[in-house]
């Protein structure tokens, strides 16, 4: 195993090197926490985007959430099942060349359907909408 694949196992969350080189990746939201961040300037909370289909979570920064909001709305309860596409961007950090994660595109979560309509969906399919409205009104 080499240095980059077991440094890259150590660490809980997506980082912009990660990315670097490869093509844009495609992830499906899973809800949005807060998250414990332990750095050489001690502990602080942040905010991170969790993802069905890895195990690490994106910790948000200004850009990525402005980006979130005007793709998503305000309301992160709204953002779950969302598809989100990442690239790393080259960037400068307290004068140090770095890779930051950035959010290329947003796709819209599909609606979610209340009962009523899920079960009106359902009869349809099955040719029961008219019998239902002569039996129930």
């Amino acid at each position: 195993m080499t240095d980059l694949l077991k440094d890259a196992l150590l660490f809980p969350n997506l980082e912009g090197w990660m990315l670097t080189g490869k093509p844009d990746t495609t992830l499906t939201l899973r809800n949005v926490e807060k998250t414990e961040l332990v750095t050489d300037r001690g502990r602080a909370e942040k905010w991170a985007l969790v993802f069905q289909e890895s195990p690490k979570t994106l910790l948000l920064n200004k850009t990525n959430v402005k980006k979130l909001i005007q793709g998503l709305g305000p309301d992160t309860d709204h953002w779950t099942g969302a598809r989100v596409t990442l690239y790393a961007q080259a960037m400068k950090v307290s004068g140090a060349e770095t890779f930051g994660v950035r959010i290329r595109q947003i796709e819209k979560p599909a609606p979610k359907e209340t009962g009523k309509k899920r079960a009106a969906a359902a009869n349809k399919a099955e040719g029961l909408d008219g019998l239902n409205k002569d039996l129930f009104g």
